[in-house]
């Protein structure tokens, strides 16, 4: 599923930013 894809993108996104 696409919302899948998007929140997995979304959740390395802020784990990168959070880092």
């Amino acid at each position: 599923m696409v919302l899948v894809l998007v929140l997995v993108g979304f959740g390395g996104v802020t784990r990168a930013g959070s880092d």
